[in-house]
This record gives structure tokens, sequence and C-alpha cells, in this order.
């Protein structure tokens, strides 16, 4: 285990490992901003585009839709409905137009009472609630 040196730069950032803190000696570019912790070498940083599954939550749509889902969620269980996800997979999404020759559109959410499929859409929260009291 050792220690992850972290430098933000104009481009980017920077990243080091040392096995001894007294190697920081050895790094030319570390600054009093350098963000460090302790790990092993394996568990070191990546931007977030870097990473295939984590990058999608740079876009602010993205982030709210997922916001917006799970606010859906929480007032659609405080009114009662019982909810179920849909699959989004492109696996869930195949047996989902099983049978089917037409283009379909598949919702978010399966509310069980009444029987009827949603879809969320978000591009701004206002007042945060779905249900008229």
């Amino acid at each position: 285990m050792g220690y992850h040196v972290i430098i933000p730069q104009s481009a980017g950032i920077a990243h080091h490992y040392v096995e001894d803190i007294r190697a920081f000696a050895y790094i030319d570019d570390i600054t009093e901003a350098a963000i460090i912790y302790e790990a092993p070498e394996s568990q070191c940083p990546k931007l977030l585009l870097e990473d295939p599954h984590a990058q999608k939550y740079v876009n602010h749509h993205y982030r709210l839709g997922i916001k917006t889902e799970n606010l859906f969620k929480e007032q659609a269980t405080q009114k009662k409905f019982i909810i179920v996800d849909i699959d989004q997979s492109r696996e869930g999404f195949s047996q989902y137009k099983n049978g089917l020759d037409d283009d379909v559109k598949r919702g978010d959410f399966l509310i069980r009472n009444p029987n009827t499929e949603i879809e969320v859409k978000c591009r701004q929260l206002k007042d945060l609630v779905f249900w008229n009291t």
C-alpha cells in the first residue's frame, strides 16, 4: 500500500503513485492543491470522462433524469402505488418487445394499481411534486 498523489493542472490532472511518503520529495509538480490518499496502486484515480460507466453523469439532463425518477418513485410509494422498475437494458428491451413487429417505446415504471406504464421525463425541477393532494 502506498500513496496516490493527484495534482490539478490546467490540462486536467497529473497522477503519481509512491510507496513511501518521503518519495513526495521526488514529485516535481507537487503543489499545495495536491490531493493524496492511501490505497493500493491498483486503485488509481481516473477522470470521470475516462470511465464508460460514469461519464454519463457529466450530462446535467442525465443526472436530472435520475433525480426525477427517484423522486417519482418516492412520491408514488407515499401514495400507496405499487411501483415496478422496467428493465432498461438491451436484453430487457428485446424481451419487452418480444412478438411485436412495430417500433415500441418502453416506459420507466409499471404501476400495478392501476395497471399503467409510466415514462418519467424532466428538464427542470421546480416544486418537486408529481401528485396533487
